[in-house]
């Protein structure tokens, strides 16, 4: 503001400087970003390239890989120097959203340079892979328009928390009918949100797998039978049918988040966004070419379970999306200013009963709902459309009446049947609120549920047996392994998740919740009592370390061997089995110390920003991720002197320059959370170390607050004629809430905080 600029700044140049953001940069936040984009759009594609002209010796593929390795360097330095732009400026700033957008223009030519020349053709043509660089070119296109929203969404979103802060948002009334359609009750950062989510989710992530899917098995040869090559091309159909239907699926989620819960554009677009869905399944079955199959096979090829999981899914869906309209209905009226009819008072179990946390009172239906859709999605349509691929894989290779073929055929009619067993549960855990004793009872029924579902559909002995048969080598005794540790977790989120939100839940509600006993005397050691974290912000490190350190890599592994072991360790004539040996220590390595380091992270995400007990736990969590990093891939000598046997016997590939460089990463973190804790310190220490004489004054004028706000509520209730739980409803978050959630699970808390600071400081 004018008022509050520096005598020697005029004005004028002062508020030119914090409209496009440069009066606050973060030095920091830009180097640590230009250094991870330049990980990933310089050194990783680099790599790749290197051993495309290991796995190809000739004149075309040298050639390709030369004309890729340019474009990479030219386009990926663009990339690291926009990057480093946009991370100095505020989130609220329009300098960074026009930098990220331009950022994303340059991902798109990123992409045409690398996929859409001649080099990657000619590259492919050598080495005999099937790998379409104009698919991969849209995927490129999604992601750059993934980026540009996420932009979109935080310029929007701080925006309207500083307008929020000022006071400036002009009040609005909206018309029933038609007048739920106006672009004034709608949120851009919402709706960039929400086609975020089906762009990642839908449309990028499933292309890769597939894609993958495809280089596998022409890396396998399978492209040399002719019916397998007319597979490939169907699977190659599949992804540009997910391309295509990914632009209307964009645009309807785009206004299914833009408007508010309760309205009827909402309901309108999330039922169209949900019948598109249904038709891009449609499409990929007919495009699998299973209906040939069924036509061939006869009886043997179940046909009516896909089907049905179809319907299944469109039921669960619309039943969400009404749901959803009448139950936040009301609770957008009283949020927008409408008048609402006085609700009918009906039976309810009074919250001094034990019965009360089982009570279906306390439950939503929408919500329950909402975390069924989640599950059949995973645990059925995802599994479905694998299966189906595989047997249109096994169809194509003449291979329908093997026994693979029998077998997962038969995992068409017993995915349904435990999936279903697991939407069940998730829909009653969704049903009941967080911090409540219902919730956590059935979502612990997740874990026997979860291995009910793994042992009795893909880790049977019959699929094993018959995988074996078929020639494909899984390492089955690592997948169990993963499988185990990954549903004791999820047992292990549910007790967290009540621990954090019991207190809060219970107060909410009105039942007695134990008091915080005061701190007599404050000191460092002090700093790690369990009161000043928060085990929801631990939970949310611990899972992104289960995924990034755990998940993502021992999956890579387990692909590797199963192509290793199903050539009997030699490829091209080519000795693998030193490499499937080192694979197989790294796999175990990484078991290890994925766990404390996922509990190093849950540590450091656990306390605030400031504290000696995060500073401690970050410093730790480091030191582990360091000698993670450095064990798992084994100095950088995964390949070493001998191991590609006697075609080239000596070879040794050194990938020590890349474990230096994720080194030099941990200590650039290293030194982040130093800096983060001389940055917040003082500001910690002025907000919790309070006197202890002034602890008790401090604890009446909450209370004083508390009480004053119950008591405009219960105003606001009876002068409007609706209850006093509908206004709590209406404080609830929004959808703005939700944005600002999905915001604080990407960057933190603090960073969360630190930018809406920033911004109203800057404004």
């Amino acid at each position: 503001m004018e008022g509050n600029a520096p005598t020697d700044v005029p004005s004028s140049l002062r508020k030119k400087l914090d409209d496009i953001g440069l009066a606050r940069g973060t030095f920091t936040d830009a180097l640590i970003t230009a250094a991870v984009k330049a990980l990933l759009f310089i050194v990783l594609p680099i790599l790749l390239i290197g051993l495309l002209t290991l796995a190809g010796t000739n004149d075309q593929v040298s050639s390709g890989a030369q004309e890729m390795r340019t474009n990479v360097l030219v386009f990926g330095s663009m990339l690291v120097a926009i990057s480093f732009a946009w991370a100095y400026h505020l989130r609220s700033s329009k300098a960074r959203l026009f930098l990220g957008l331009v950022g994303a223009v340059v991902l798109v030519i990123y992409g045409y340079s690398v996929f859409m020349t001649g080099g990657f053709s000619r590259a492919m043509s050598g080495l005999g892979w099937t790998v379409h660089g104009d698919l991969a070119f849209g995927i490129v296109c999604y992601l750059a328009l993934r980026s540009a929203l996420r932009f979109v969404r935080d310029y929007d979103f701080f925006r309207k928390a500083l307008m929020k802060s000022e006071k400036e948002v002009a009040p609005f009334t909206p018309r029933l009918g038609w007048g739920e359609f106006d672009r004034r009750l709608g949120s851009f950062s919402s709706a960039a949100s929400t086609a975020n989510r089906v762009i990642w989710g839908i449309v990028v992530r499933w292309s890769v797998l597939i894609m993958l899917f495809m280089w596998m098995l022409a890396f396998l040869g399978f492209a040399s039978k002719d019916t397998g090559a007319g597979f490939l091309s169907v699977l190659s159909t599949i992804v540009g049918a997910i391309l295509l239907m990914g632009v209307p699926m964009t645009v309807l989620a785009w206004f299914k988040g833009f408007y508010p819960k309760g309205t009827v554009s909402r309901t309108v677009f999330d039922i169209g966004l949900s019948l598109a869905f249904v038709l891009l399944i449609f499409l990929i079955f007919i495009l699998s070419g299973l209906p040939q199959a069924a036509q061939t096979v006869g009886a043997a090829f179940p046909i009516w379970p896909i089907g049905l999981a179809l319907i299944m899914w469109e039921v669960i869906e619309a039943l969400r999306a009404v749901w959803e309209f009448r139950e936040e209905r009301r609770t957008w009226k009283v949020r927008a200013g409408l008048k609402v009819e006085r609700k009918k008072p009906r039976w309810q179990v009074p919250p001094e009963s034990h019965l009360y946390e089982l009570s279906p009172e306390i439950g939503k239906v929408s919500r329950g709902l909402v975390s069924a859709e989640k599950t059949f999605f995973r645990f059925v349509i995802l599994p479905e459309v694998l299966v189906i691929l595989g047997l249109g894989a096994a169809f194509g290779a003449g291979a329908e009446s093997g026994p693979l073929f029998r077998a997962m055929a038969n995992l068409v009619y017993l995915i349904p049947l435990f999936g279903l067993l697991l939407t069940v549960i998730s829909f009653g855990r969704g049903f009941y609120p967080a911090g409540s004793l219902g919730r956590m009872l059935v979502g612990l029924l997740l874990v026997p549920g979860l291995f009910l579902y793994v042992f009795n559909t893909f880790l049977t002995m019959e699929v094993q047996e018959a995988a074996e048969r078929a020639g494909l080598i899984v390492p089955y005794e690592l997948i169990v392994t993963l499988v185990i540790v990954t549903i004791l977790f999820v047992g292990f989120l549910q007790v967290t998740e009540l621990i954090d939100a019991r207190r809060a839940w219970l107060i909410s509600v009105g039942k007695p919740a134990k008091p915080l006993k005061p701190i007599t005397r404050m000191n460092r050691r002090q700093e790690f009592r369990f009161r000043f974290g928060s085990t929801y912000e631990g939970t949310i490190w611990a899972r992104k370390g289960m995924v990034r350190y755990l998940y993502y890599t021992t999956i890579i592994i387990i692909v590797l061997l199963t192509v290793i072991e199903s050539s009997s360790f030699s490829i091209a004539g080519i000795d693998l089995s030193g490499l499937d040996v080192n694979l197989r220590q790294t796999y175990v390595t990484i078991v290890l110390l994925a766990i404390p380091l996922a509990a190093a992270r849950a540590a450091y995400g656990f306390y605030p920003a400031g504290s000696t007990s995060k500073l401690t736990f970050g410093i730790l969590m480091c030191l582990v991720g360091a000698s993670y990093t450095y064990l798992a891939l084994q100095g950088g000598q995964l390949v070493r002197g001998g191991d590609l046997g006697s075609v080239r016997a000596g070879l040794s590939v050194d990938f020590s320059f890349i474990v230096y460089g994720f080194l030099i990463g941990w200590a650039l973190f290293t030194a982040t959370i130093l800096v983060e804790y001389l940055s917040y310190r003082k500001e910690w220490v002025a907000n919790d170390y309070r006197p202890v004489a002034s602890a008790e004054v401090e604890a009446l004028n909450r209370q004083r607050k508390i009480l004053e706000k119950e008591e405009q509520r219960a105003r606001k209730a009876e002068g409007e004629g609706i209850s006093y739980s509908e206004v709590l409803d209406a404080e609830a978050a929004d959808s703005e809430g939700e944005v600002e959630e999905e915001i604080r699970q990407e960057i933190g808390e603090t960073a969360l905080q630190a930018s809406k600071t920033a911004s109203k400081k800057g404004a």
